[in-house]
């Protein structure tokens, strides 16, 4: 292999190393975090008791898995893991369906109309959010090997993390 040959190959995979860089430093990151400084516009949610605003539900630190559809599917490994909680800690772990009805009344669901997409900035692919005190402080979409161990972190108390 000539110098030449070589030094185009290096040079081609420090462009590529560059753009690996530039994508997961600095476009991921603005889309993983939210923008804390602007609380969650309000919005109406429903569940098996009755409606309330989306501002009294969003009290405290909580996970919420939201998802967008009717049938809102893809539920069995975010309740198995909230079967798996602390009786304190389970109901700081919410499912928001997004333009659904609710169909199902043993499943700890919560229902909320079109207008909490861009109240959440939630895309179309189910979407775990961190909330405290009606901030999004974190989103992550799509496949998150260890999500579970994020979740149950931003679950405990400052008291548990000291």
């Amino acid at each position: 292999m000539s110098t030449c040959r070589i030094r185009t190959i290096c040079l081609a995979l420090s462009f590529i190393a560059i753009a690996v860089i530039f994508i997961f430093g600095v476009i991921l990151p603005k889309e993983a975090y939210a923008e804390t400084n602007a609380p969650i516009p309000s919005f109406a949610v429903k569940n098996f008791s009755g409606s309330i605003d989306s501002t009294g539900l969003f009290v405290g630190r909580r996970v919420v898995l939201a998802v967008i559809g009717s049938s809102c599917s893809q539920l069995g490994n975010f309740l198995a893991w909230r079967k798996r909680l602390s009786p304190e800690k389970t109901d700081q772990a919410l499912i928001l369906c997004v333009g659904g009805k609710r169909e199902e009344q043993d499943v700890p669901l919560w229902s909320a109309p079109n207008t909490a997409i861009l109240a959440l900035g939630i895309t179309g692919t189910p979407m775990l959010l961190g909330i405290e005190e009606n901030h999004v402080k974190w989103r992550i979409a799509g496949l998150i090997a260890q999500w579970q161990v994020l979740a149950e972190n931003w679950l405990k108390n400052e008291n548990e993390q000291k």
